[in-house]
């Protein structure tokens, strides 16, 4: 993930999207059942640098976008390195008057962080997504 170029952001047209998007890793260290990412991205969450992540959120303001989608399937995949981008984006979202509303995708132990719930808001996150599959009893 960190030598990935730049997406071609100049090449939108920001009036004809509701949202920007950003990836910061791919990749997730459950085991659902039901789930075929780590199938298709491994278990193991590969990352961005929050540098590079930072870049991107700057070209999109710059571009006129009001809001981004993190388009991570577990933007909390690793919680330490999830943890370090937020502080980054809470000191860039101050210093620019916060003019991106962010949203993501996470599982449910996002929950069980207070931590990770105050940097999320305090990073302007409006929206988290939490997938909860039907749970249904094993028959043996």
């Amino acid at each position: 993930m960190t030598k990935l170029p730049k997406p071609r952001f100049d090449l939108l047209k920001p009036d004809r999207y509701a949202t920007g998007a950003v990836q910061f890793s791919r990749g997730c260290p459950f085991l659902c059942e039901f789930c075929d990412i780590i199938v298709t991205f491994g278990r193991r969450p590969r990352l961005k640098r929050p540098e590079q992540v930072l870049e991107e959120l700057e070209e999109l303001r710059r571009l006129g976008f009001l809001a981004c989608f993190i388009v991570d399937d577990n933007f909390i995949g690793n919680k330490k390195a999830a943890k370090e981008l937020l502080r980054q984006i809470i000191v860039w979202q101050q210093q620019h008057s916060y003019p991106l509303r962010l949203n993501t995708e996470t599982s449910i132990n996002v929950a069980n962080d207070p931590e990770l719930l105050d940097l999320l808001y305090q990073a302007n996150f409006r929206a988290v997504f939490v997938g909860i599959e039907t749970p249904r009893a094993r028959h043996p």
